[in-house]
């Protein structure tokens, strides 16, 4: 993958360096999804019990961001490899 190198003046520093973090740690992304998708799962478990509802909306809250970060981070990527 060819990253622009941080004197390209055509792209900003904050625009590089963004891009080098999203696309050389990919697991951090797909590890905050995965942990995201857990506590969805634990969540959507809790609320099957009256006295876990109110910690299983907040493991749910929790969880659809860290999916929704996870997401993000790939779109990212998927979109960084197309463009090279």
């Amino acid at each position: 993958m060819n990253l622009p190198e941080l004197d390209d003046a055509r792209h900003p520093i904050v625009y590089v360096a963004l891009r080098r973090f999203v696309t050389n740690y990919e697991w951090i992304h797909t590890g905050i999804g995965l942990i995201g998708n857990t506590a969805f799962l634990i969540g959507s478990i809790f609320f099957l019990s009256e006295s876990l509802k109110r910690a299983g909306t907040w493991l749910f809250i929790a969880g659809a961001s860290g999916m929704l970060l996870g997401s993000i981070g790939r779109a990212i990527v998927d979109a960084t490899e197309a463009a090279d």
